[in-house]
């Protein structure tokens, strides 16, 4: 696995005390955390635009202002816990619309849109789609400004209601939504239809790439079919574990480009392992997003897959994480994927290479 990334398309962020549901271990003690002028040293070195924090500033929220970047927002310790259960999957409960993985800032980062909602939940029912836009929440209006205060009000307990206002080309509906008990968090799932295996991932997580690994090992499939529809991602590591399995062994597979500072790209490459040789299939909609993305353009390079679909979400953002010193978060961006050699698809989405247009 490539070494110069180290985070996740939608980076699970380390809090102590956050366990998956089950888990009865003990908590480590927390590490020891860096005060702010570190924390802004880390944006300043790390964050795709770094280099707009001025030279000396040790203000976090200074500094934040100067990224110009609104995905890059500071954490209290009780909400990066609650964002962290959203994207591993553990939260208890919930309308099906976690932060970042199904609800987020629109590619221009103005505007609060839905990216897919979790299957099965009050917003699936509800038939909320890719792009729909929540313009109030209980009447108030929200936007990138509001952002915040937005994901606060969306995070009711089980029998908890929230009304929103969500608009679709223009036109606007209110839609009640009231929070439900959550399925338990599965990496991955399988059922044949004959010879072929179809497979449906969970968000995917650390443990996504060895229960892929286990699942081919049980089925030996002699066809694969991958639904990626409604898909919005989770950690890169974990992709890149899949593609690993699914590439010939001892051949290093293309992933993506990650895009940096300055436009500096950093390709993506893994080790096969050869785990699965057969045909692949992936099926992706407007639904597939973020890391999704990345596992769809893994598998078309070169022909491994034949995707099938329509265009995907257009989530391309790398994110990382940070500790502060009374024990919150700070998420920021530092890097934009794209396909290799190609311009990062943030807002533009993917298209399967059978329905893309000739160049």
């Amino acid at each position: 696995m490539i070494s110069a990334v180290r985070t996740a398309v939608l980076v699970l962020l380390a809090i102590p005390g956050c366990r998956p549901r089950g888990d009865t271990s003990t908590t480590p003690p927390a590490a020891s955390q860096p005060d702010i002028g570190a924390v802004v040293e880390v944006l300043r070195t790390r964050h795709v635009d770094g280099d707009r924090i001025p030279a000396g500033e040790r203000d976090l929220q200074r500094a934040i202002a100067a990224l110009r970047d609104p995905w890059t927002r500071a954490y209290t310790q009780p909400q990066a816990e609650v964002l962290t259960a959203g994207l591993m999957g553990t939260a208890q409960a919930g309308i099906g619309l976690p932060e970042l993985l199904s609800i987020d800032l629109d590619a221009k980062g103005e505007h609060l849109e839905v990216v897919a909602p979790m299957p099965g939940s009050a917003a699936d029912e509800a038939q909320l789609g890719p792009h729909d836009r929540v313009v109030a929440i209980e009447g108030k209006p929200v936007d990138a400004a509001r952002y915040m205060e937005a994901m606060d009000a969306l995070r009711v307990p089980e029998q908890g209601k929230v009304r929103l206002t969500v608009e679709r080309e223009g036109t606007p509906r209110e839609v009640v939504l009231v929070a439900t008990a959550l399925p338990a968090y599965v990496p991955v799932s399988g059922s044949r239809e004959g010879d072929t295996l179809v497979v449906r991932f969970g968000t995917f997580g650390p443990d996504s790439g060895k229960a892929f690994a286990d699942l081919l090992a049980r089925e030996s499939p002699k066809a694969l079919e991958l639904d990626l529809r409604g898909h919005t991602g989770g950690a890169l590591d974990a992709v890149l574990a899949i593609v690993a399995t699914l590439s010939p062994e001892g051949r290093d597979a293309v992933v993506a480009d990650v895009v940096g500072r300055g436009g500096a790209r950093t390709p993506l490459t893994v080790a096969g392992t050869g785990g699965y040789a057969g045909p692949i299939t992936v099926h992706v909609d407007g639904g597939t997003a973020s890391a999704a993305e990345v596992l769809m353009v893994a598998l078309q390079q070169g022909g491994r897959a034949r995707v099938i679909g329509s265009r995907t979400f257009g989530k391309c953002l790398v994110h990382e994480g940070t500790s502060l010193p009374d024990g919150g978060q700070v998420l920021f961006t530092s890097g934009r994927l794209a396909e290799p050699g190609k311009t990062p698809w943030c807002g533009q989405g993917l298209v399967p290479a059978a329905d893309a247009p000739k160049r």
